[in-house]
């Protein structure tokens, strides 16, 4: 319920691509993984993630920069 709650909110947000994060989360405690294209985006998904109801903390594993190959 909470996942679903963070990606409603990150979908609503149009300066992130929602569909570059996966959400999970267990006890409250939701965890982002996935590619954004600042640090900027980095931390507002974040912060939107630590202020929905719910959530205890956030482990904000995002990574910042396009893949290179």
């Amino acid at each position: 319920m909470i996942s679903s709650k963070v990606k409603v909110k990150l979908i609503a947000n149009s300066d992130i691509k929602a569909g570059d994060i996966d959400v999970s989360s267990s006890q409250g405690v939701v965890t982002l993984i996935g590619r954004v294209s600042s640090e900027r985006i980095k931390r507002e998904a974040g912060r939107i993630a630590r202020d929905t109801d719910g959530v205890k903390g956030v482990h904000n594993e995002l990574l910042v920069g396009t893949m290179k190959y």
